[in-house]
């Protein structure tokens, strides 16, 4: 017979209360007349035998709904014990005593690598640059895994490589390693996403692959550049200087056209027209009569002579500029409506000439490669409006310079002749004027000089300058005078 923890009720899962009799089965036979089952001993007693019994073994009916009220809280606890799922413990497991080494292997290793790292960062301040070498060749053993070491060391062969130079060229081995350990940061990393600055890595990578003469590869390298730094003058630079190499002419020029656009987005065009008629490795590309072009045009628009637009017009193929960017083939050019003549490279070359010696200071010098320009000019008629108009302006302030007011203006005029929106050129006349005395006059060309102003930096420059020359000083006490600057002022935009 089963058992339960009481003899009269048991608990369900539906919370029944149920006499525990109704659950009991038993194996005694029927019990005979006069006889009585007594709980207590489980058997069959007489009836007499049953009544004379100790009270604690009979317990009377109504004492079950007590028993049960008591029994009941107890049980249902220990249900809810049971149904409920088990808190997960915040104590984390042990790793395998095999993987807690292996990890600790894996992190020394890292942190190894990354102090070779820091100390080669160091000696390449340092320009110790063989030092560097040897401590990322450590750090990439170390962590073999690591872009970092292999960029690194891409970073210390290619600064050896351009400073072990035979007559401006790099020492090739060295460049062959720093494209190795490039290669092997793009392999580790071909997102970019653990390298700080990938434009180092494809810009030094583009410049080593042209030591190497890899010239098809330097070029994508720069594409690559580009797209991450969009505003970087500097790849489509170095892609005009290697398409000069290629003898791609109209590829050059497309590059070189869209590194003098990115510089003027970025307010570095002075810087990059400086570094291309100065550095040798860059200077070559005015050689290329539209390189040329492109520069001197947009030098007349910072010098207020023409606007953007009218610079533009005068750069011939731009669409196959940017179709020779994108590597497509170019389509017949158009013939257009006014074809600009072909440039003289040694016409250029005297020009050229003039502006470094009127930076100079050498004023009778510039003077003389300017004639010299427009003399050799006059047999080939090579030079367009705007350039005459740039170089008769420069000699008219270079004889402004001298003091010889009266040959400035004879050529200043000439200047407006050529381009009458020429600003800067009405500008020197009237600081002619003004150091010969004659102040109206000398504040009607002040007065066109704004009136001519292509662009609001232009403006604001023209009006600087007419509140700070010295020449202009007389003229500053005139009613005239406060009239044309208030008036000019107004239109300034802040």
């Amino acid at each position: 017979m089963q058992r339960f923890r009481s003899p009269l009720v048991a608990i369900l899962g539906l919370g029944l209360v149920v006499p525990a009799s109704a659950f009991t089965k038993s194996s005694a036979p029927p019990p005979a007349p006069g006889m009585q089952y007594a709980p207590a001993a489980q058997t069959y007693a007489p009836a007499a035998q049953q009544q004379a019994a100790p009270a604690q073994t009979a317990i009377p009916q109504t004492a079950a709904p007590q028993e049960a009220a008591a029994i009941q809280p107890e049980e249902t606890q220990e249900a809810q014990i049971q149904t409920q799922p088990k808190k997960r413990s915040l104590r984390r497991k042990k790793a395998p005593r095999k993987a807690v080494r292996k990890v600790v292997r894996k992190t020394a290793a890292q942190l190894r690598s990354a102090t070779q790292i820091v100390q080669g960062m160091k000696e390449m301040e340092a320009k110790n640059y063989s030092a560097a070498v040897a401590l990322f060749e450590r750090a990439a053993r170390s962590d073999p895994r690591s872009p970092e070491a292999a960029f690194f060391l891409g970073q210390a062969y290619f600064q050896r490589a351009f400073t072990r130079t035979a007559n401006g060229v790099p020492d090739r081995d060295d460049a062959e390693n720093a494209i190795e350990g490039y290669e092997t940061a793009l392999d580790l990393d071909p997102e970019g996403k653990l390298l700080k600055d990938s434009f180092l890595l494809y810009h030094g990578l583009a410049q080593c692959y042209e030591a190497a003469e890899r010239y098809p590869e330097a070029l994508e390298a720069l594409k690559q550049a580009s797209k991450v730094a969009p505003h970087n003058p500097m790849p489509q630079l170095y892609s005009a200087k290697i398409r000069y190499k290629m003898r791609d002419w109209d590829s050059s020029s497309a590059n070189f056209y869209y590194s003098v656009r990115r510089a003027r987005k970025s307010r570095m065009f002075p810087q990059l027209a400086k570094l291309v008629k100065t550095d040798p490795g860059f200077s070559n590309l005015l050689a290329v009569p539209q390189n040329k072009v492109i520069l001197d045009s947009f030098e007349a628009v910072d010098g207020g002579m023409i606007s953007e637009a009218e610079a533009k017009e005068r750069i011939r193929g731009t669409d196959n500029y940017r179709d020779s960017i994108r590597d497509v083939p170019v389509a017949p050019r158009p013939q257009a409506v006014a074809v600009m003549p072909m440039q003289d490279p040694e016409i250029l070359r005297k020009i050229d000439a003039g502006h470094l010696s009127y930076h100079a200071q050498t004023y009778r010098d510039a003077i003389e490669s300017y004639q010299a320009a427009l003399n050799a000019d006059a047999k080939k008629n090579t030079l367009d409006s705007v350039q005459k108009s740039l170089v008769y302006e420069r000699m008219g302030a270079a004889y402004r310079h001298l003091g010889l007011s009266g040959e400035a203006l004879r050529v200043l005029e000439r200047s407006v002749a050529e381009l009458p929106q020429n600003s800067s050129a009405y500008y020197e006349m009237a600081l002619c004027y003004a150091a010969g005395g004659q102040l109206g006059t000398s504040l009607t060309f002040l007065n066109k000089a704004l009136e001519n102003s292509t662009s609001q930096a232009q403006l604001k420059r023209t009006l600087m300058m007419a509140k700070t020359d010295t020449e202009l000083e007389a003229a500053r006490d005139l009613e005239r005078y406060e009239s044309i600057i208030n008036a000019h002022s107004a239109k300034v935009q802040y």
